[in-house]
């Protein structure tokens, strides 16, 4: 035990609402209502991402303490289709990690592919391949752009794709950290 009262390995989800998310200076998706009680109320909005044009968000994460360190992690969104079309919406994920005193690099981006079956709001959970975790320590973070890649081949569903949650899975083996700050 160095830094951390260990347990066994379990898994946990280091989660990204929408609304903790930020939108740049171009490619925004709309933020819309998307249902209502049917009798006047003011409904629920989420972001709505377009079928023709690259749509984007931007957050950054922190890697909490209970987080296995080195353990990879695997990010998966979760959204739905706004109408009963059937066709694939393509996700993309462009991230940079650095531990605590680590130097941001070059980012990467990672593409998921999930088809929508014709059930219009219909919640689906699209998994990212993982994420290596080689050389990140606890308290570590990534800055990240989520996106639908609209104009490209793979994406073919051509009604707007809502976002509800960016989450990541990642493994816990302690309760947190023994320090305050992790250097």
């Amino acid at each position: 035990m160095t830094n951390s009262m260990r347990l066994s390995t379990a898994w946990d989800d280091l989660r990204v609402p929408v609304n903790a998310t930020n939108i740049g200076v171009a490619n925004d998706p709309n933020f819309s209502q998307v249902l209502t009680n049917g009798a006047g109320s003011q409904g629920v909005y989420t972001y709505l991402f377009d079928a023709s044009a690259e749509e984007e968000l931007f957050f950054n994460v922190q890697l909490p303490r209970a987080w296995k360190e080195g353990t990879d992690i695997e990010p998966h969104i979760h959204w739905f289709p706004t109408t009963t079309n059937t066709g694939t919406v393509r996700w993309g994920l462009e991230y940079t990690w650095a531990s605590v005193n680590g130097t941001f690099g070059n980012t990467t981006i990672i593409y998921t592919d999930d088809p929508a079956d014709g059930t219009a709001y219909k919640h689906q959970l699209a998994d990212f391949s993982a994420i290596s975790a080689t050389n990140q320590t606890l308290s570590s973070m990534l800055m990240c752009r989520v996106f639908r890649d609209a104009t490209n081949g793979a994406d073919t569903y051509t009604g707007d794709a809502g976002l509800l949650e960016i989450d990541f899975h990642h493994r816990i083996d302690s309760l947190g950290s023994l320090s305050e700050y992790i250097k």
